[in-house]
Parts: C-alpha cells; sequence; structure tokens
C-alpha cells in the first residue's frame, strides 16, 4: 500500500533517480494511517490508475521466498 501511495508523490530528480518520501513519513500523512479505511481507499485509487496491489503483493512475496530459498534442496 505504502509503495503506491509512494510512487505517486515520486518525482525524478535532476539526476534522473527517483525520489521518493519515505514510507515512515508516508504513513504520518492524513488519509494514510492504519486501518481497513485507508487500505480501501488506497486500493480503489490504485485500481481506477489500472493498478493491481493484490498482484503486486504476490510478486513481491514471491520473490522474496525465492530469495531465501536454498539452491541446493537435496537432503
Amino acid at each position: 500500500m505504502l509503495t503506491f501511495a509512494q510512487l505517486e508523490q515520486a518525482v525524478v530528480g535532476s539526476d534522473r533517480k527517483l525520489i521518493k518520501t519515505p514510507k515512515d513519513r508516508r504513513k504520518k500523512q492524513t488519509g494514510l494511517g492504519r486501518g481497513r479505511n485507508t487500505n480501501l481507499v488506497v486500493t480503489m485509487k490504485a485500481f481506477e490508475k489500472g493498478e493491481d496491489l493484490l498482484a503486486a503483493f504476490k510478486a513481491f512475496v514471491h520473490g522474496r521466498l525465492d530469495k531465501s530459498e536454498p539452491e541446493d534442496k537435496a537432503a
């Protein structure tokens, strides 16, 4: 959720790098506090912009699981 909110307000710097407000600051902004209402509002905003937050989250988790699995599974 916060990643989408970060990217929503990100800007490109003169060095062409993406400048994002850190998540710890973003979650303190009005409308981004903890709770179901925030989840619903941010999810609907993303949906309206064609973003699938569930798919993005699943890809993130899958990527993290792939990195944590040992190279050789032989026991």
